[in-house]
């Protein structure tokens, strides 16, 4: 989840009504090029301008409907070879994921918080697929998921590989809040030893 710009004094509440802001704006783009030209492919916007399109439409998370008609437009362009493949991957598992049901690519990631552990939701058919990645020209589940691994762990900076530094956070505050009640019980343990005197 992107998050607010270090260079503005802004909470993450506003940061996330401006998020949300500019992707409903988007969306309502979005959704009148789809009407007036379907999915724009290659040759109508070229690969950064058909790029731009199908990430305002991923982010359209809170409308999936719109985001199937996209992606059924789209499918019409890949079968033409004017879409990208791993982008129609990346918005059917979007869909999929939003809508409740398991993945068809495996594109979409859960990051574990105390690990950083990288896995991949729930995916239909997790036997054959590598298959289905194939057919759309994408590496290996296997290979996208240590990708992934590697960059997520670089981006957040561990103490201790495979411990993320919230982790860390945790274990210290643990070790705090026990020192602190311990101290607690034995100030009240003397107290009580003094009273008897």
């Amino acid at each position: 989840m992107p998050t607010p710009p270090e260079s503005e004094d802004i909470s993450q509440k506003r940061w996330n009504q401006k998020k949300d802001s500019i992707f409903r704006d988007n969306k309502a783009f979005a959704e009148r090029i789809l009407n007036e030209k379907g999915f724009p492919g290659f040759d109508l916007v070229g690969k950064k301008g058909s790029y731009g399109y199908w990430l305002m439409v991923q982010h359209a998370d809170f409308d999936p409907d719109f985001q199937q008609r996209v992606l059924d437009s789209m499918k019409v362009q890949l079968e033409r070879n004017n879409a990208n493949p791993n982008n129609y991957a990346f918005l059917t598992d979007r869909i999929r994921i939003n809508t409740g049901r398991k993945q068809v690519y495996g594109t979409q990631l859960d990051i574990k918080m105390f690990t950083g552990k990288v896995k991949s939701l729930p995916t239909e058919n997790w036997e054959t697929i590598n298959e289905r990645r194939a057919s759309l020209g994408m590496e290996t589940i296997e290979e996208y998921l240590e990708f992934n691994q590697e960059s997520h762990m670089e981006s957040n900076a561990t103490i201790i590989p495979g411990v993320t530094n919230v982790m860390v956070i945790l274990c210290i505050l643990i070790f705090f809040v026990t020192s602190l009640i311990f101290v607690i019980i034995r100030r009240i343990k003397r107290g009580k030893r003094r009273k008897r005197s």
